[in-house]
């Protein structure tokens, strides 16, 4: 999205200023309670017997949540998401719920994969494990802070980007938060990403409250003067995020927080100002 000052080219001035994510910030996953249609696929069991709907029996929140039954000891289940775009070189938050009935699921998992159109990159994912939680029947435990009672630390594993010829490795996500690095994916500001909600053993188990949050956005702005300007960038809360002095044009880039509001301001040699707002 572009905020372009209205009488810019009046006073000399042109000014942009855009994020990418966009803001105000959004949950990538456009349907987090299984609420409605059109975000996640048909589900099934690949191996073993087993059923996986979605249901308005049991909800943490509003009235649906995604349920498995394991009816035999290898039983694999899955329900997948339609693809949608991350933003390399930026963090994202992964969280869910979780929860299980008498007897226990082996293994489980949500599992966020990943792509990268035009490179060699293999397709792979981040595996948050749900083992430690569904230990624990009964009651909704939120995957970013489990209870007391769960002794084994909850995981995320984040399998690395590789081309064909690399070993196949993980590094260990402690803190929720995930970073798709640009310089792994061939220097690309964006790669593909989707969604599989997977169980499997014996058991029942049911998911809610599916959410994956950009904590940070790349703010863009782009500058046009007569002659020489100074701009600054700040944030509702008054913050300076940058200060310069420039000659002509000038553009960039910065990473800021998706939780503010952002406005760049410039003032002319001759002491004109002018600003631009951006989200509105």
């Amino acid at each position: 999205m572009l905020l372009l000052l209205p009488f810019a080219a009046a006073k000399g001035l042109e000014l942009e200023l855009f994020s990418d994510p966009p803001l105000p910030a959004t949950d990538v996953i456009q349907n987090p309670g299984f609420e409605g249609n059109g975000f996640w696929l048909q589900g099934g069991f690949w191996r073993g017997k087993g059923e996986v709907e979605i249901v308005d029996d049991m909800a943490r929140s509003g009235g649906h949540s995604l349920r498995f039954v394991g009816l035999s000891e290898n039983a694999a289940g899955q329900m997948p998401s339609n693809e949608f775009t991350l933003r390399t070189d930026i963090p994202y938050r992964l969280d869910f719920w979780v929860r299980s009935y008498r007897e226990t699921p082996t293994g489980g998992m949500v599992r966020l994969e990943y792509r990268s159109e035009g490179s060699d990159i293999l397709p792979d994912g981040v595996d948050a494990q749900i083992v430690p939680l569904v230990k624990i029947p009964e009651s909704w435990l939120r995957f970013s802070a489990p209870p007391k009672s769960v002794t084994a630390k909850t995981q995320m594993l984040f399998w690395q980007p590789r081309s064909k010829d690399e070993r196949r490795r993980y590094n260990v996500i402690d803190d929720n938060i995930i970073v798709f690095p640009k310089s792994n994916f061939g220097d690309q500001d964006h790669i593909r990403g989707r969604m599989k909600i997977i169980a499997s053993g014996l058991g029942v188990v049911w998911y809610d409250d599916i959410s994956l949050r950009p904590l940070e956005t790349w703010l863009t702005y782009r500058v046009r003067a007569s002659g020489s300007a100074s701009l600054q960038i700040v944030d509702k809360a008054g913050k300076v995020w940058l200060k310069e002095k420039f000659d002509g044009t000038r553009s960039g880039a910065i990473l800021v927080p998706v939780d503010s509001a952002y406005r760049l301001e410039v003032t002319s040699a001759s002491g004109e100002q002018s600003y631009v707002a951006y989200p509105e």
